[in-house]
């Protein structure tokens, strides 16, 4: 008989199941669309197995679309789920250049909750954003007040490759408690 293993997840509480749900695919970018029976199958599966974690981002289809299927899907039971979701990448919000701003971030922050039916996100996390645009003290700021108000539990920071030593070290300064990165086994 399989028994999920849960893992703490970075510097939270969190326990997560050592397999997560990725939810890029929903996105239809793989040539797949998806209808929200078919998400509500497989989150529905996800959880029978014991896993709990979901990974999403604004950015998964236009208008919000991965983050609406699992709001779709989980609601009614959004304490079961751990929701780790992204910003910063805007896919069909609108808001043109320069994603990364405190206002734009709050838009896109609203629209998630929104999508995900959900009055807080778990873990809200920065898209693979280079250096200069992660080292701003006026976004995080932003952000750790969204965290004291509850719209947020924990701040990530998803990076597009595991040798970004600014970003790792900085990420403490800025009240980041989870990093995300790339690996693949195959091709270290």
């Amino acid at each position: 008989m399989f028994a999920m293993q849960y893992r703490r997840l970075g510097k939270t509480e969190l326990s997560v199941s050592a397999i997560g749900v990725g939810t890029w695919q929903f996105s239809g970018v793989w040539g797949k669309h998806f209808e929200q029976q078919e998400v509500d199958e497989m989150l529905s599966r996800a959880g029978a197995l014991g896993i709990n974690f979901i990974d999403t981002a604004e950015c998964y289809g236009p208008d919000h679309l991965s983050e609406r299927f699992i709001g779709n899907s989980i609601a009614g039971q959004r304490d079961r789920w751990v929701v780790a979701t992204k910003f910063g990448h805007n896919n069909g919000n609108n808001l043109g250049d320069g994603n990364y701003r405190p206002e734009q971030v709050l838009i896109q922050l609203e629209g998630s909750l929104r999508a995900l039916q959900t009055d807080y996100i778990d873990i809200y996390q920065l898209h693979s954003a280079e250096d200069a645009l992660f080292d701003n003290d006026e976004l995080w700021t932003m952000l750790n007040k969204q965290v004291q108000s509850g719209k947020i539990r924990f701040l990530g920071n998803s990076i597009p490759r595991p040798n970004m030593q600014f970003q790792l070290h900085k990420s403490k300064e800025f009240g980041i408690s989870v990093i995300q990165t790339v690996y693949n086994a195959i091709k270290p």
